[in-house]
């Protein structure tokens, strides 16, 4: 029997805080399917023993922030966690900086409820509709040319100012989106099931005109899944949460990191997992989280 739930761990630092949240997954889930990717050329594992339900994905990707190896890693993995024979019903996707804020049973039973195939937080894309400043800035990441592109916008150590141009007359044919292939932007954590696994895996291996173009975006991570998945609505029932518990009142790049001040919120919150987590930065807050999750 399939196990209810399973985890894609990706992550590049933090080995202590990540190996951490490997053991709170075990405890909670009954050592659920763990397929990790781990980027070893950022940083090493310590040299432990880890339990039979973790497999690694080996060799890794060797993984850029903002560049479509993130992409890559992540199809390594949902396919490598789909080849298992203990696969299970659906797959929560982590970052090391993730960690559980509701007890197990009550993430099982949210996830079952509705029969989803997805729970993926999105939006539908467009020149047309740039009515908010971050439909703003999706257009401008995911629809626009983006120079320099984000290949070269690292190897250029970022010093370079990015500028974004709609693609006009014969260039907007080098866009993969028409009406039947229409752009979605979220976040880039979800949670999906085997359909949702082997429906973005067989996409990726018969259409890569949309892997083409993404390689050259800013942030495929979070549009590249959404568009495969929102343009298969026909076939997939996706559910517009991904239970993520996100605090960005700090209007930082990066979520605010969550400490102790913030136990109230995500306790009375209805999300399954938070991030921005640094046990460096506030260690006691991880275990309290331990002692609600374990009721």
């Amino acid at each position: 029997m399939s196990a209810p739930l399973g985890f894609i761990l990706l992550t590049h630092g933090g080995p202590r805080q990540s190996l951490r949240l490997m053991d709170r997954l075990n405890a909670m889930f009954n050592f659920p399917p763990i397929v990790w990717h781990h980027d070893f050329s950022k940083c090493a594992l310590p040299e432990t023993k880890f339990p039979p339900n973790v497999s690694f994905v080996r060799p890794h990707v060797k993984t850029n922030w903002t560049e479509f190896s993130v992409v890559q890693a992540e199809l390594r993995a949902m396919a490598q966690m789909y080849e298992r024979p203990d696969a299970p019903e659906r797959f929560v996707l982590l970052s090391g900086a993730d960690y559980p804020i509701k007890p197990a049973r009550q993430i099982i039973a949210d996830l079952q409820a509705g029969d989803f195939d997805g729970h993926l937080d999105f939006r539908r894309i467009s020149e047309e509709d740039q009515s908010t400043p971050h439909l703003t800035t999706l257009y401008r990441r995911h629809i626009c040319f983006n120079f320099p592109p984000a290949p070269l916008f690292r190897w250029m150590n970022r010093r370079w100012p990015m500028f974004t141009r709609p693609y006009r007359g014969p260039f907007k044919r080098l866009l993969p989106f028409s009406r039947e292939l229409e752009c979605y932007a979220g976040s880039q954590w979800f949670v999906g099931s085997r359909r949702v696994a082997e429906y973005i895996l067989e996409f990726h291996r018969t259409k890569p005109k949309l892997a083409r173009f993404y390689r050259w975006t800013m942030f495929p991570d979070e549009s590249y899944f959404h568009t495969i998945v929102m343009n298969a609505e026909s076939r997939l029932k996706i559910n517009n949460n991904n239970w993520r518990y996100l605090d960005w009142s700090e209007c930082e790049i990066h979520p605010k990191t969550l400490k102790m001040e913030d136990l109230p919120k995500l306790l009375a919150s209805p999300h399954h997992f938070a991030r921005k987590f640094n046990l460096e930065v506030d260690a006691e807050i991880f275990d309290r989280l331990d002692e609600f999750t374990r009721a």
